[in-house]
């Protein structure tokens, strides 16, 4: 049973599209922004567009995880630096925090050998 179940989706869906038609053809991005919209119309939440939330959604895994490799699966793009091109700036307040750690004072790691 699963495996004709298997073959009609196949047939149906060939490319394994995640959102298709009664056809089986991939939605037009208009209608996608369009539900969405009515969506967020319904919550009482501001306008916004579709876009946005993949970019947030990317933007705010790679701060909190800072796994470029599993983000930029997740996002389907085929190589790493494709999301680090488009998502950099979220790496700005890492890179302002390991500047901070040489502003530090700590006699502990000093290189202070000469005494």
């Amino acid at each position: 049973m699963q495996e004709l179940a298997d073959n009609v989706a196949e047939e149906f869906n060939p490319h394994r599209f995640v959102l298709v038609n009664e056809l089986g053809r991939p939605l037009d991005p208009k209608y996608l922004e369009e539900w969405f919209k009515n969506i967020l119309k319904l919550a009482g939440v501001e306008d916004a567009n579709l876009h946005a939330t993949r970019h947030t959604f990317a933007t705010r895994a790679l701060a909190k995880s800072k796994d470029i490799k599993a983000v930029s699966e997740l996002l389907g793009h085929a190589n790493t630096s494709t999301t680090y091109n488009m998502y950099v700036h979220t790496f700005d307040d890492a890179k302002k925090k390991v500047v901070g750690y040489l502003d530090e004072e700590d006699d502990e790691d000093s290189c202070d050998d000469d005494e």
